[in-house]
Protein backbone atom coordinates (compact mmCIF):
# COMPACT_ATOMS: atom_id res chain seq x y z
CA UNK A 1 0.00 0.00 0.00
CA UNK A 2 1.58 3.46 -0.28
CA UNK A 3 2.03 6.69 1.66
CA UNK A 4 1.53 9.79 0.64
CA UNK A 5 3.56 12.79 2.28
CA UNK A 6 3.06 15.76 3.94
CA UNK A 7 -1.21 16.02 3.95
CA UNK A 8 -4.00 17.71 5.22
CA UNK A 9 -7.41 15.40 5.40
CA UNK A 10 -10.55 16.79 6.77
CA UNK A 11 -8.87 19.51 8.98
CA UNK A 12 -6.20 17.05 10.25
CA UNK A 13 -3.04 18.58 9.52
CA UNK A 14 -0.48 15.16 9.52
CA UNK A 15 3.03 14.39 8.10
CA UNK A 16 2.28 11.32 6.64
CA UNK A 17 -1.05 9.83 5.80
CA UNK A 18 -1.48 5.70 7.25
CA UNK A 19 -1.83 3.50 4.37
CA UNK A 20 -5.43 3.14 2.94
CA UNK A 21 -7.15 0.06 4.77
CA UNK A 22 -7.72 -3.39 2.46
CA UNK A 23 -11.01 -5.12 2.35
CA UNK A 24 -10.58 -7.15 5.25
CA UNK A 25 -9.42 -4.45 7.27
CA UNK A 26 -12.41 -3.04 7.09
CA UNK A 27 -14.27 -6.01 8.07
CA UNK A 28 -12.68 -6.35 10.92
CA UNK A 29 -11.85 -2.57 12.03
CA UNK A 30 -8.49 -3.82 13.19
CA UNK A 31 -6.71 -0.41 12.00
CA UNK A 32 -9.48 2.08 14.30
CA UNK A 33 -7.61 3.44 17.35
CA UNK A 34 -10.56 2.71 19.91
CA UNK A 35 -9.09 5.52 21.74
CA UNK A 36 -10.07 7.52 19.19
CA UNK A 37 -13.87 6.02 19.71
CA UNK A 38 -13.80 6.69 22.80
CA UNK A 39 -12.86 10.61 22.61
CA UNK A 40 -15.50 11.39 20.20
CA UNK A 41 -17.81 9.75 22.54
CA UNK A 42 -16.56 11.51 25.76
CA UNK A 43 -16.41 15.19 23.11
CA UNK A 44 -19.75 14.40 22.52
CA UNK A 45 -21.61 14.15 25.84
CA UNK A 46 -24.09 16.71 26.93
CA UNK A 47 -23.17 19.84 28.08
CA UNK A 48 -23.24 21.22 31.78
CA UNK A 49 -26.86 22.59 32.14
CA UNK A 50 -26.13 25.03 34.55
CA UNK A 51 -23.30 26.80 31.48
CA UNK A 52 -26.47 27.07 28.92
CA UNK A 53 -28.13 30.07 28.53
CA UNK A 54 -30.50 31.63 26.36
CA UNK A 55 -30.34 34.14 24.02
CA UNK A 56 -33.93 36.34 24.45
CA UNK A 57 -33.28 38.33 21.23
CA UNK A 58 -32.73 35.66 19.25
CA UNK A 59 -35.88 33.66 19.40
CA UNK A 60 -34.69 32.34 22.51
CA UNK A 61 -31.86 30.40 21.13
CA UNK A 62 -29.74 28.29 23.54
CA UNK A 63 -25.95 29.14 23.57
CA UNK A 64 -22.25 28.29 25.65
CA UNK A 65 -20.94 31.78 27.30
CA UNK A 66 -17.43 31.76 25.27
CA UNK A 67 -15.86 31.88 28.68
CA UNK A 68 -16.77 28.54 29.16
CA UNK A 69 -15.71 27.47 26.19
CA UNK A 70 -12.48 28.23 26.66
CA UNK A 71 -12.64 26.68 29.60
CA UNK A 72 -12.99 23.24 28.25
CA UNK A 73 -10.81 23.87 25.24
CA UNK A 74 -8.11 24.21 27.58
CA UNK A 75 -9.29 21.62 30.11
CA UNK A 76 -9.81 19.03 27.28
CA UNK A 77 -6.63 19.83 25.01
CA UNK A 78 -4.44 21.86 26.83
CA UNK A 79 -2.73 23.31 23.87
CA UNK A 80 -5.19 25.04 21.24
CA UNK A 81 -5.01 28.49 19.75
CA UNK A 82 -6.79 30.87 17.13
CA UNK A 83 -5.55 32.16 13.85
CA UNK A 84 -7.41 34.81 12.60
CA UNK A 85 -8.11 34.03 8.50
CA UNK A 86 -9.80 37.18 7.64
CA UNK A 87 -12.05 39.96 9.33
CA UNK A 88 -14.63 42.56 6.80
CA UNK A 89 -17.52 44.46 6.60
CA UNK A 90 -20.68 42.92 5.56
CA UNK A 91 -23.59 45.18 5.14
CA UNK A 92 -24.07 46.71 8.55
CA UNK A 93 -21.75 44.31 10.62
CA UNK A 94 -18.12 42.96 11.02
CA UNK A 95 -17.91 39.38 10.09
CA UNK A 96 -14.65 37.05 11.24
CA UNK A 97 -13.39 33.84 9.85
CA UNK A 98 -11.13 31.79 12.54
CA UNK A 99 -9.21 28.64 12.83
CA UNK A 100 -9.38 26.93 15.54
CA UNK A 101 -6.07 24.98 16.00
CA UNK A 102 -5.98 21.97 18.61
CA UNK A 103 -4.05 18.82 19.69
CA UNK A 104 -5.30 15.69 20.37
CA UNK A 105 -4.34 14.96 23.99
CA UNK A 106 -4.22 11.10 23.13
CA UNK A 107 -2.22 10.77 20.08
CA UNK A 108 -0.26 14.70 19.75
CA UNK A 109 -1.91 14.68 16.65
CA UNK A 110 -2.46 18.51 15.19
CA UNK A 111 -6.41 19.40 14.05
CA UNK A 112 -8.28 22.36 13.53
CA UNK A 113 -11.81 23.44 13.19
CA UNK A 114 -13.12 26.89 10.85
CA UNK A 115 -15.61 29.24 12.38
CA UNK A 116 -17.66 32.02 11.48
CA UNK A 117 -19.00 35.07 13.85
CA UNK A 118 -20.57 37.91 13.20
CA UNK A 119 -21.36 41.22 15.32
CA UNK A 120 -23.65 44.72 14.27
CA UNK A 121 -21.86 48.04 13.84
CA UNK A 122 -23.98 49.92 16.55
CA UNK A 123 -25.43 53.11 15.44
CA UNK A 124 -26.97 56.50 17.33
CA UNK A 125 -30.21 56.18 18.19
CA UNK A 126 -32.81 56.11 15.43
CA UNK A 127 -30.18 55.96 12.68
CA UNK A 128 -30.32 53.75 9.73
CA UNK A 129 -28.34 50.64 10.61
CA UNK A 130 -25.85 51.26 7.50
CA UNK A 131 -25.69 55.03 8.10
CA UNK A 132 -21.64 54.53 8.75
CA UNK A 133 -22.17 58.62 9.30
CA UNK A 134 -23.70 58.00 12.44
CA UNK A 135 -22.00 54.71 13.45
CA UNK A 136 -20.97 55.12 17.75
CA UNK A 137 -17.05 56.21 18.35
CA UNK A 138 -16.57 52.39 19.94
CA UNK A 139 -18.57 50.43 17.48
CA UNK A 140 -15.19 48.36 15.80
CA UNK A 141 -13.73 48.53 19.38
CA UNK A 142 -17.00 46.57 20.50
CA UNK A 143 -18.37 44.48 17.34
CA UNK A 144 -14.48 42.74 16.66
CA UNK A 145 -13.85 41.26 19.43
CA UNK A 146 -17.70 39.98 19.84
CA UNK A 147 -17.55 38.52 16.13
CA UNK A 148 -14.18 36.75 16.66
CA UNK A 149 -15.60 35.41 20.26
CA UNK A 150 -18.81 33.81 18.24
CA UNK A 151 -15.97 32.92 15.54
CA UNK A 152 -14.23 30.69 18.30
CA UNK A 153 -17.69 29.13 19.32
CA UNK A 154 -18.53 28.20 15.83
CA UNK A 155 -15.61 25.96 15.27
CA UNK A 156 -15.87 24.84 18.87
CA UNK A 157 -19.39 23.27 18.20
CA UNK A 158 -17.99 21.30 15.04
CA UNK A 159 -15.62 19.54 17.28
CA UNK A 160 -18.17 17.82 20.33
CA UNK A 161 -21.75 18.27 21.57
CA UNK A 162 -19.84 19.19 24.94
CA UNK A 163 -19.24 22.55 23.50
CA UNK A 164 -23.21 23.17 22.57
CA UNK A 165 -22.98 21.90 18.90
CA UNK A 166 -26.75 20.10 19.41
CA UNK A 167 -28.23 22.65 21.97
CA UNK A 168 -30.80 24.09 19.10
CA UNK A 169 -30.97 20.74 17.39
CA UNK A 170 -34.13 18.39 18.02
CA UNK A 171 -33.44 15.70 16.13
CA UNK A 172 -30.11 14.00 17.71
CA UNK A 173 -27.72 10.48 17.34
CA UNK A 174 -26.20 9.09 19.83
CA UNK A 175 -22.73 8.71 19.93
CA UNK A 176 -22.48 6.77 23.64
CA UNK A 177 -22.80 3.35 20.82
CA UNK A 178 -19.01 4.17 19.55
CA UNK A 179 -17.67 3.30 22.69
CA UNK A 180 -15.79 0.49 22.73
CA UNK A 181 -16.82 -0.94 19.11
CA UNK A 182 -13.79 -1.77 17.28
CA UNK A 183 -12.51 -3.94 20.74
CA UNK A 184 -11.67 -7.47 20.19
CA UNK A 185 -15.11 -9.50 20.74
CA UNK A 186 -15.41 -13.34 21.45
CA UNK A 187 -17.51 -15.42 18.88
CA UNK A 188 -20.64 -15.00 21.27
CA UNK A 189 -20.39 -11.48 21.39
CA UNK A 190 -19.96 -11.12 17.79
CA UNK A 191 -23.64 -13.21 17.54
CA UNK A 192 -25.54 -11.11 20.16
CA UNK A 193 -24.27 -8.16 18.29
CA UNK A 194 -25.30 -9.59 14.90
CA UNK A 195 -28.64 -10.11 17.23
CA UNK A 196 -28.97 -6.97 17.97
CA UNK A 197 -29.42 -5.52 14.23
CA UNK A 198 -31.78 -7.84 13.48
CA UNK A 199 -34.15 -6.92 16.11
CA UNK A 200 -32.89 -3.08 15.49
CA UNK A 201 -34.71 -3.57 11.91
CA UNK A 202 -37.46 -5.54 12.81
CA UNK A 203 -40.36 -3.97 10.91
CA UNK A 204 -43.13 -5.42 12.92
CA UNK A 205 -44.08 -7.00 16.17
CA UNK A 206 -44.25 -10.61 14.82
CA UNK A 207 -41.05 -10.43 13.15
CA UNK A 208 -39.57 -9.10 16.60
CA UNK A 209 -41.45 -11.91 18.53
CA UNK A 210 -39.61 -14.55 15.84
CA UNK A 211 -35.76 -13.50 17.28
CA UNK A 212 -36.88 -14.18 20.83
CA UNK A 213 -35.87 -18.01 20.90
CA UNK A 214 -32.15 -16.72 19.88
CA UNK A 215 -31.56 -14.32 22.68
CA UNK A 216 -29.24 -16.76 25.56
CA UNK A 217 -29.80 -16.20 29.04
CA UNK A 218 -26.50 -14.60 29.63
CA UNK A 219 -27.44 -11.76 26.27
CA UNK A 220 -28.35 -8.93 28.84
CA UNK A 221 -28.24 -6.57 25.70
CA UNK A 222 -29.59 -8.43 23.79
CA UNK A 223 -32.69 -8.65 26.22
CA UNK A 224 -32.65 -5.20 26.67
CA UNK A 225 -32.77 -4.40 22.54
CA UNK A 226 -35.61 -6.57 22.23
CA UNK A 227 -37.78 -5.28 25.33
CA UNK A 228 -36.96 -1.87 23.79
CA UNK A 229 -38.07 -2.51 20.52
CA UNK A 230 -41.38 -4.51 21.75
CA UNK A 231 -42.61 -1.54 23.70
CA UNK A 232 -42.11 0.73 20.20
CA UNK A 233 -44.75 -1.08 18.83
CA UNK A 234 -47.40 -1.19 22.06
Amino acid sequence: METMQKAVVNGSVKKELKPLPKYQDLVNMDYVDSVANEFQVFVNQNPVPEWIKTNTIANNSKYIPIDKIEYLLTRIFIKWWVEVKEFKIIANSICVNIRLHYVLPYSGEHMFQDGLGAAPLQTDKDKGAIDFNYIKNAAVQMALPSAESYAIKDAAEKIGRIFGKDLNRKDLMAYDNLAGRFESKSPDQIAESRLIEIIQLAANKEDLMKQKKHIKPEWSNAKEWYNEKLNSFK
